[in-house]
């Protein structure tokens, strides 16, 4: 039987399987295509920070940045809601040691080292100066379940396949004739979630 999709998003990461809900609470018939096991790769090694506040983060990205943080909350209840699997959003901040000082600014407020031991006691004292930085945190790991309990029965998934080439209508794939090159004998699926 053939299948007819509106949209196939080329990797299973986080950013991919976001796109893919999103698209599907949109009625969009939505295939994801991933070479290895969703969110196993650079999702699965993110620190989970939500770093709007990093001092090296360009100037020019400043803003983007700014913006998601501040939506990260909103997507992160509509994900808990939609998959039922609890996701630890955290919001405790970091302390950071920074070779040269940086300027104190919403969000950032230099801090002796008696405040850093303060807030974490175990801490070796680098001779950096020390900061506090409001940002959040989340285990990748969680969103990637989370998501993928979300795109249960709504999304395909195909695992263990490389995309080779761009389809050559771009309006239309078939499951049957996909965008990926010929289709293996047996394909793999998806390892079962938690």
């Amino acid at each position: 039987m053939q299948k007819a999709y509106d949209v196939v998003v080329i990797g299973g990461g986080i950013i991919g399987l976001s796109l893919a809900w999103k698209l599907a609470r949109r009625s969009a018939r939505v295939l994801v295509i991933e070479r290895g096991e969703p969110g196993k790769e650079a999702s699965y090694a993110g620190g989970g920070m939500i770093a709007d506040l990093d001092p090296v983060l360009p100037a020019e990205l400043g803003e983007l940045a700014h913006r998601s943080a501040a939506l990260y909350p909103e997507f992160v209840a509509g994900l808990k809601a939609a998959s039922g699997y609890a996701i630890d959003l955290r919001d405790d901040g970091v302390i950071a040691f920074e070779e040269h000082p940086i300027d104190e600014r919403e969000g950032i407020r230099a801090i002796s080292s008696e405040e850093a031991l303060a807030l974490e006691p175990r801490l070796k004292i680098p001779p950096d100066p020390a900061y506090t930085m409001r940002e959040r945190a989340v285990d990748p790991r969680d969103i990637t379940v989370a998501l993928r309990k979300a795109l249960e029965g709504k999304v395909e998934i195909v695992c263990g396949e490389a995309v080779l080439r761009e389809p050559a209508t771009p309006r239309f794939v078939s499951s049957t004739a996909p965008a990926r090159g010929p289709r293996r004998s047996k394909e793999r699926s998806c390892p079962q979630l938690p």
